[in-house]
């Protein structure tokens, strides 16, 4: 056992919690970069999304632990739906390319359709004040 939650399986490869790496490809430094990269975004996106798309007046302590908990819920399903619903058309008939897209247009629709009134009514939500002033 590796610290992390690392192992590696029967055939060399790594895996690390629900994920398995191959070690020929960037193994587990693939998916920590990805992870760092994924968490840098985050950063930027939470404050793109407070200031500019909802321009919240929500206090930062407020808003900034529900965001990570979204935020966590996203790109783990994100990370986990895609390769069931490449299965699923593949099962239909579907070719992997054309599976690969829808699975990719499906994620996309749902992050957007679960985050936006998430982040504008939970997590980023104006003030009354700011409500009644804008009327």
């Amino acid at each position: 056992m590796l610290s992390g939650g690392s192992e590696w399986d029967s055939r060399g490869n790594d895996r690390f919690l629900i994920f398995n790496y191959d070690t020929q490809g960037n193994g587990l430094g693939g998916f920590l970069t990805f992870l760092l990269a994924e968490a840098l975004a985050q950063v930027v996106n939470f404050f793109v999304q407070m200031k500019w798309v909802f321009k919240s007046d929500s206090s930062f302590k407020d808003a900034a632990w529900k965001y990570v908990i979204l935020a966590v819920i996203i790109v783990v399903v994100n990370l986990v739906l895609p390769g069931y619903v490449t299965g699923l058309c593949q099962g239909w008939g579907m070719g992997a390319g054309i599976a690969g897209t829808i699975a990719s247009v499906v994620n996309t629709l749902l992050a957007v359709i679960v985050s936006y009134p998430l982040l504008k009514f939970w997590v980023m939500p104006k003030s009354k004040d700011s409500k009644e002033a804008t009327k």
